[in-house]
């Protein structure tokens, strides 16, 4: 099979976020764009694609950087080239990418843990 090479932008909500360890270390970004979305739905696919980002530098700032629901813009390249394992399929195109930048911070929910608001009313104070 030939080697083929292509550069990719993409501009989607980041889904998922995971740091894979094999078969060597790297970060899997799940992105969805917009696309014809009526026209989706009724064949039942989800315009979801997959990342990694293989530098270990920019894997830390990617990670300290972006958030599930997080708006970005990705740049890179992709490369379709033989089969590999991925889990229990197997893949041959690779999307890694090279730079990224944050356009909108989805709002994170803080989470703060009240101890006393599930106790039920006592007769007496202490």
């Amino acid at each position: 099979m030939f080697s083929y090479h292509a550069s990719f932008s993409i501009r989607g909500e980041v889904v998922a976020i995971l740091r894979r360890h094999e078969p060597d270390e790297h970060l899997l970004v799940d992105i969805t764009a917009p696309g014809p979305v009526e026209e989706m739905a009724l064949r039942g696919f989800v315009p979801r694609t997959s990342f990694s980002i293989r530098d270990a530098v920019q894997m830390e700032h990617f990670e300290n950087q972006v958030s599930p629901g997080d708006i970005i813009e990705a740049e890179g390249a992709f490369w379709q080239t033989n089969y590999f394992l991925h889990g229990n399929s197997l893949v041959d195109t690779s999307f890694v990418i090279s730079s990224f930048s944050v356009l909108e911070r989805h709002p994170r929910s803080v989470v703060r843990i009240v101890p006393f608001l599930d106790v039920p009313p006592a007769g007496r104070v202490h």
